[in-house]
């Protein structure tokens, strides 16, 4: 029998935690004129902060989306993805805000549909911009949309149009099934 030593386990996590940190990234989104829209610091690829690992993820996310000025409605976290250029673990967490007023620093950049980052079978994708992730992210929230009660009571009209070119695709596949009776040959 193997028995594992908690002394060498503990210097294995200190070790791997000094090679990579953890971030949130927090895409503050809003429907802004008609279209969906998600705000960054001005000049800055995405809005990143360091995980607190004492304090719940979503709390801590939507306590700085407050602080920076914006109103959080609703957030969910969407994907995770390491960055190798910043040797950190990113946590991304999109963030329905209230209105259309971009808080001091932060600039609205329109949420475009992207095609996906491609990995190969064994290795991840060599890029991710961050359209890819925000296009993600508001999949994911095309699909709370139709199967999260909780998040369709804290998304307003204005978005069910906007979301609708976010659909995930197996949702389409779904709502196919149920159309025409089943899978298709």
């Amino acid at each position: 029998m193997n028995l594992v030593d908690c002394d060498q386990v503990s210097d294995t996590i200190e070790s791997v935690d000094s090679l990579a940190r953890v971030n949130n990234e927090i895409l503050p989104i809003v429907v802004h004129t008609g279209a969906l829209s998600y705000a960054r610091p001005v000049g800055a690829t995405s809005w990143q902060t360091r995980t607190d690992f004492d304090a719940d993820l979503v709390e801590q996310v939507s306590a700085g989306v407050r602080a920076a000025g914006f109103e959080p409605v609703f957030a969910h976290g969407t994907s995770w993805r390491f960055d190798l250029s910043q040797r950190a673990l990113v946590l991304t967490f999109a963030v329905v805000v209230a209105d259309e007023e971009v808080p001091a620093g932060f600039e609205w950049r329109p949420a475009r549909a992207t095609g996906h980052a491609v990995s190969g079978a064994l290795t991840s994708p060599s890029q991710i911009d961050v359209d890819q992730v925000v296009h993600h992210a508001l999949r994911h929230l095309a699909f709370l949309r139709d199967e999260d009660p909780v998040a369709r009571a804290h998304l307003r009209t204005e978005w069910l149009t906007p979301l609708e070119r976010f659909t995930p695709t197996t949702a389409r596949l779904l709502s196919a099934n149920a159309l025409f009776g089943g899978p298709r040959p």
